[in-house]
């Protein structure tokens, strides 16, 4: 009787244990379904955050166009493209007062292999002045940049598309270029 019973107890352990067994697979297979949910969450709360930061950089460059636009002696220059038919722009903005240039440039392509935009001031007399260089995939389709105050002998800002490294001149034609108005003195744009 008595290995009756230990044969039975063996038994019913055995099921217990294959059970308890087949319960924590399951319960396994769920922890790591809810895990990969998780990660999936978590990648794209990651890829959120970085839209959201992209998004306020953007917001405080437009902010910062927005108030040297706003100052009483900004001069707003509207950047036009070489090729007329080109689906290109921008417009700088200068306030001599506040110390502050920012530029907005759209449509600008990517630039390709060991190429670069760069941005110059032109001079009245004298050689251009390298001011920036732009890259259109760090920036979103309106991009705004900070630039220095141009140089008083300043005429005009261009932006070319260059090929070779870093240089004291231009090495290709002007893709964009804005004139400085002759009288300084007055504003225009929107007040």
């Amino acid at each position: 009787m008595a290995l009756a019973l230990s044969i039975a107890c063996a038994i019913v352990a055995t099921e217990l244990i294959g059970q308890y067994g087949s319960r924590a697979t399951h319960f396994q297979r769920k922890m790591d379904r809810l895990q990969a949910k998780i990660s999936q969450m978590q990648a794209r709360l990651a890829s959120a955050n970085h839209q959201v930061t992209e998004m306020r950089r953007e917001a405080a460059y437009h902010d910062e166009f927005e108030r040297i636009l706003a100052a009483s002696d900004s001069q707003l220059i509207r950047l036009e493209p070489h090729d007329r038919r080109a689906d290109i722009g921008g417009a700088l903005v200068i306030s001599r007062r506040l110390s502050a240039a920012a530029l907005e440039v759209v449509g600008l392509t990517a630039p390709g292999p060991d190429k670069h935009y760069a941005v110059w001031w032109l001079q009245r007399a004298g050689a251009p002045i390298a001011v920036a260089q732009l890259d259109p995939l760090d920036r979103s389709e309106d991009g705004v940049s900070r630039l220095p105050l141009p140089p008083p002998e300043a005429v005009a800002l261009i932006i070319t598309l260059e090929t070779a490294p870093k240089s004291g001149r231009p090495g290709a034609a002007p893709i964009l270029k804005g004139e400085f108005r002759k009288d300084s003195s007055r504003r225009t744009g929107p007040r």
